[in-house]
């Protein structure tokens, strides 16, 4: 592991540390004798208590920190041997320690707090996404799709409530929109359903995913206009061939539960030029689909959330993962955050061949602290309590003291969060072995505490007049 970077009340202490080394030793030589007239400390009752002008003393906090940064960084080396890993720690002052900080490693989930910092950057936090019925003169409705990431059945929200990780979720009411149709006094459709999802690329996989990530309820097959997440139905945990279409349909049956003929069936089509907007629905505000996406580790909303990026940088074309990529990494770049090595083929982290620093994770978490970025702070899941931490570091001293975003593949697992403690500790950790996911979490919380622990180094003693 590199020698720890201090940070921890200025980096003032990081450059006496470098460049003073020499000057220290010495001072501990000439001022810490005896000298004729000067009071020396012997232990004795009554003694007088005497620290040399130049002592290591007159400067407590940096060494105190020096000292808590080894044996932090020490710990974490011995909990995480045998493992490829990196560390990172801020406090408010700066850098803390940086542990394998050139080693660029598969970040898995952690990489949604890049596409969260990202999205909010580009969309704020207050950005909804909006699907819309529009009638084309021609005895059709088109069912035009806005990019909501979470637009479902009552039939999936109920599912994914049931799910601790997601009981809070907020989605978009397709019955809603249902409903909203029939107020508008719709009561039949003498030609087709039709569905619109260009606002987005039709590619509904990544390359580089794995083929079971859609058959085993990984990710839902991606779109523009896509009812619950991308599924084939509300209970299925495969994607659907055709989302556009799936939505379409699923919308249909509800209308026909409400008395609205649909005669013409569903197929694509394009939104009209010129049209009637009979009704919409509009997501949750971005700040709350953020959230939502950290604290569940949903795949889905962050895929979504990049082509959304895309789609609002240039109306023109279609939104893209590519386009969304670069979108992202232009405004956390505006930030300046270090994105040296960062390699993101994805939003999500599902891909194996993404790459990141812990250092950039570190950057990123604190970009909650400027204005219309704070949901990234707010949708971290809670140690003992919410999302993906919820049963995780229960009957520890992290337990609803650390707010983190987790992140496991084969092989992975990572943290990056922040403890609660004066300071504001943030840090990330990623560890790569052959190891299963329930090995890989324990080697992840163990180094997870032993990392908070340097929140809790003592204040030095006050220090004696020389």
């Amino acid at each position: 592991m590199r020698l720890p970077e201090l940070g921890r009340r200025g980096r003032i202490g990081a450059r006496l540390l470098a460049g003073g080394c020499l000057l220290v030793a010495l001072a501990l030589v000439l001022f810490s004798l005896p000298r004729s007239g000067t009071a020396v400390a012997t232990g004795g009752a009554g003694a007088a208590v005497a620290t040399p002008l130049f002592s290591p003393r007159r400067a407590p906090e940096v060494f105190a920190d020096a000292a808590a940064a080894a044996r932090v960084g020490a710990a974490v080396e011995a909990a995480l041997a045998g493992t490829d890993h990196c560390v990172a720690i801020d406090d408010d002052g700066g850098a803390v320690l940086r542990g394998g900080d050139d080693r660029l490693l598969t970040p898995a989930s952690t990489l949604k707090l890049v596409t969260a910092a990202g999205a909010l950057a580009a969309l704020g936090e207050d950005r909804t996404f909006s699907t819309r019925v529009v009638a084309d003169g021609d005895g059709n409705l088109v069912l035009v799709g806005g990019g909501d990431p979470v637009l479902a059945t009552q039939e999936y929200v109920d599912r994914r409530h049931g799910e601790p990780a997601r009981a809070d979720a907020q989605f978009t009411s397709l019955e809603s929109l249902a409903d909203a149709v029939v107020a508008a006094g719709v009561q039949d459709v003498p030609g087709a359903l039709l569905v619109d999802d260009s606002l987005h690329e039709p590619a509904r996989e990544l390359p580089g995913w794995r083929p079971e990530y859609a058959t085993e309820g990984v990710v839902g097959a991606l779109g523009a206009l896509a009812v619950d997440q991308g599924y084939a139905t509300p209970a299925a945990r495969e994607a659907a061939a055709d989302p556009a279409v799936t939505t379409g349909e699923r919308f249909a049956a509800l209308l026909r539960e409400r008395g609205v003929a649909v005669r013409g069936g569903v197929r694509r089509g394009d939104e009209p030029e010129v049209g009637l907007e009979v009704a919409k629905a509009d997501s949750p505000p971005l700040g709350v689909i953020v959230g939502d996406m950290l604290r569940g580790s949903d795949n889905y909303i962050a895929e979504i959330l990049l082509r959304d990026v895309a789609a609002a940088a240039d109306a023109s074309v279609p939104g893209t993962t590519a386009a969304g990529i670069d979108e992202v990494r232009g405004r956390l770049g505006g930030y300046g955050v270090d994105l040296a090595g960062l390699d993101m083929q994805d939003g999500s982290g599902l891909s194996p061949a993404n790459r990141a620093r812990c250092a950039t994770l570190v950057e990123v978490l604190s970009l909650a602290r400027q204005p219309g970025l704070g949901a990234i702070d707010r949708g971290l899941a809670v140690a003992g309590r919410t999302g993906t931490l919820g049963e995780s570091l229960l009957h520890t001293p992290l337990e609803e003291r650390l707010r983190a975003k987790t992140g496991t593949l084969d092989g992975v697992a990572g943290l990056a969060g922040v403890v609660d403690a004066p300071g504001g500790l943030r840090f990330a950790l990623l560890v790569q072995a052959p190891f299963s996911d329930a090995e890989g979490r324990a080697r992840r919380d163990a180094a997870a505490e032993v990392v908070a622990s340097f929140a809790d180094t003592p204040e030095p003693a006050p220090v004696p007049a020389p």
